[in-house]
């Protein structure tokens, strides 16, 4: 368990800015505290359970790789995340020469590089393993090329695409040499996240804009908002699908409750997996979309924040809270699923203070077995954030990013 602390200058604006900053004249109205469990999609169903516990063995946790579920098939990736939190001083660890901010985002092209999107920044730089070299691949700007309002991204062979919730792709090529700026793609929903479905087709998770905006909290447009839009490369929907969160038209609930989505697409498995940072669950559609299972994170603090109907008024959360984030595991049928718990919160000094833990599951979709992979703690400052690739781990930890491979047995 380690503390995060933020200044308390920052908390009180965050505060006053999401109390004060949008709001209109019809008064405070009545409080509810949201997420409500009846409005979280599918909560109530049967679902997979993910827990910290061996399936066989109900009484005790996994701490040795040979003791999880299906360990001589798990992908080296996942066997290295697993590893890396039991035994650290096992890799060899390079710093990437790069300042990044809290929020980053990686893929690799097919020769070996990676692609690290700062999305606090703007910037979309590539790193090779085997030369340890850097490039700025992207800056902010509204330009061409130019990087705004990014989210996510993914790789379909040495072609780069970034999400941006400004409505638009942007489209890189990187077959040759360093990576250029190839075109964007205009859509008509605001992008979260996305996957790459096939040749010519994107699997954004998002939500369709009403024309023109309102100043009032709730817009009709609002009421059936899809989870996710598979589109073409020229932005155009060919299908629609998936449950979010029952907003009531309430726009103010969109940006916690429905655009922070993780999304992946499983092409040996035609599966897409979607979550919600702040629900419990993982949900597993068809390629036709209808959803086929749910697996449920057992130890998730589900938290709770104050909303008033009347102005559209939203709290931060300051009581105690997970955050589910996933990702696929490149070339197989996994994926890792990271739970960020944040609790007692407190002041301390001139700081708001959290104790923080960060866990690790890995989910094999062809068998439905999932396993605890273990816990990141720091000393100081928030856990590391542990990124599997194919050829190594991508460590994200205090600004910094750090690239991790075994080291050699001699």
């Amino acid at each position: 368990m380690s503390h995060t602390k933020y200044p308390r200058l920052l908390v009180s604006v965050v505060a006053v800015s999401l109390l004060f900053g949008c709001r209109n004249e019809n008064g405070a109205g009545d409080v509810i505290m949201v997420p409500q469990h009846e409005k979280i999609p599918h909560v109530d169903e049967d679902h997979l359970v993910v827990d910290k516990t061996n399936p066989e063995d109900r009484t005790r946790a996994l701490i040795d790789v040979g003791a999880l579920p299906n360990a001589e098939t798990l992908p080296e990736a996942v066997r290295d995340l697993h590893a890396y939190l039991l035994y650290p001083e096992a890799f060899e660890v390079d710093t990437l020469a790069l300042p990044v901010s809290d929020r980053v985002r990686v893929s690799a092209v097919e020769d070996g590089r990676l692609l690290v999107l700062d999305v606090d920044l703007n910037e979309l730089i590539e790193y090779g393993t085997g030369t340890h070299e850097t490039t700025v691949t992207a800056g902010a700007g509204e330009g061409p090329g130019e990087l705004a309002f990014a989210k996510d991204l993914t790789t379909r062979g040495a072609s780069v695409f970034v999400a941006r919730s400004d409505g638009k792709v942007t489209v890189y090529d990187c077959g040759a040499g360093p990576c250029a700026y190839a075109k964007t793609i205009a859509l008509t929903m605001e992008a979260a996240a996305l996957a790459v479905v096939g040749p010519d087709s994107l699997a954004i998770a998002g939500a369709m804009m009403p024309p023109g905006g309102s100043a009032t909290p709730v817009l009709d447009g609002l009421r059936d908002v899809k989870a996710i839009y598979v589109v073409d490369e020229n932005g155009r929907i060919g299908h629609a699908f998936g449950d979010t969160y029952d907003t009531g038209g309430h726009w103010m609930l969109l940006g916690p409750l429905v655009l922070t989505e993780s999304l992946a697409y499983l092409s040996g498995l035609n599966r897409y997996v979607l979550s919600f940072e702040r629900f419990p669950l993982l949900y597993v559609y068809d390629r036709g979309g209808n959803l086929s299972r749910t697996f449920r994170i057992k130890d998730f603090v589900l938290g709770k924040q104050k909303y008033r109907p009347g102005t559209g008024n939203l709290e931060i959360v300051l009581e105690d809270h997970s955050i589910l984030r996933h990702e696929a595991v490149p070339h197989t049928n996994f994926v890792i699923a990271e739970v960020t718990t944040r609790k007692n919160g407190r002041v301390e000094g001139y700081a708001f203070t959290w104790d923080v833990t960060r866990d690790y599951y890995g989910i094999d979709l062809s068998s439905d077995q999932s396993c605890f992979l273990g816990s990141a703690t720091a000393t100081d400052g928030s856990p590391p954030h542990l990124m599997p690739i194919i050829d190594g781990l991508l460590i994200h930890q205090s600004g910094s990013l750090l690239w991790a491979e075994r080291k050699n047995d001699e």
